[in-house]
């Protein structure tokens, strides 16, 4: 099995990582031997493989753009998400206090505790019915910040099949 090893000083434990294109990455003490290493790897195989099957099935973010190229969309992208918040608002009865656009690299979106909603601009690129799960998850923080049942419970009353959309964008 190939691997990248990644040795820091002071590590505790031996921690697996799958990247997007299925490479496994291994932090581990420089005390721990190759042996050891592979072995774990030999043992947690099952779940290897499985990672990689998830990942061949995730949607990811794009690689960044040119500093142009996100300056062109991010109007428009401001534009859709404030229009979808407000819909989904007028629904919920409750609404953010900001609304901006970001260029992040892992995450399509975020609310803060102060009501601020963050999204990336790749929401313009979504099929709108992930687009508008992506929107209603995080209105939905606004009034739960976890991923409880009553934060599903309030997702579910205007987006009945988020379990399939959020396992596309792998939010939930």
């Amino acid at each position: 099995m190939i691997y990248t090893l990644h040795q820091r000083r002071g590590m505790r434990s031996i921690r697996l990582r799958i990247d997007p294109q299925g490479g496994v990455h291994v932090s581990a003490s420089e005390r721990v031997s190759h042996a050891t290493i592979e072995g774990l790897i030999r043992e947690k195989m099952p779940w290897i493989e499985t990672q990689r099957k998830k990942m061949r099935e995730r949607i990811f973010l794009a690689p960044p753009p040119s500093k142009e190229e996100y300056q062109h969309h991010k109007g428009r992208a401001l534009l859709l998400a404030k229009e979808r918040v407000e819909y989904f608002s007028s629904i919920y009865g409750w609404t953010a206090k900001k609304i901006t656009i970001t260029n992040p690299r892992t995450r399509w979106g975020s609310c803060s505790e102060h009501g601020a909603i963050r999204f990336s601009y790749r929401l313009l690129f979504l099929p709108d019915a992930l687009a508008d799960y992506l929107v209603v998850h995080e209105l939905c923080h606004l009034k739960e910040m976890n991923h409880s049942r009553r934060f599903w419970a309030l997702v579910a009353k205007t987006i009945p099949t988020y379990r399939a959309l959020s396992k596309q964008l792998r939010l939930g």
